[in-house]
């Protein structure tokens, strides 16, 4: 997330914003796989633990995918009034 976040203010290129969803997933099929989704400051300081990492930005979400991701990996609500 920080590489992410430090390349888009040395670019400036608008990709990442405040508001731009970030999900991230790890560990996924083991006993110990942890998901989540949130805003880059929320994202910055979750603690995914060890690796293996996978991070995803999506783009426009259907409304079934936002509801799955406040449900099972703790997004904002807000993303699924859209």
């Amino acid at each position: 997330m920080e590489w992410l976040l430090n390349t888009e203010k040395a670019k400036g290129l608008g990709m990442i914003t405040e508001k731009t969803l970030i999900c991230a997933a790890a560990r996924v099929g083991s006993r110990t796989e942890k998901i989540a989704a949130h805003y880059p400051h929320k994202m910055l300081v979750e603690d995914m633990g060890p690796p293996l990492h996978t991070v995803v930005v999506p783009g426009k979400l259907h409304f079934i995918e936002a509801c799955v991701l406040v449900k099972f990996a703790g997004a904002p609500e807000e993303i699924a009034e859209d």
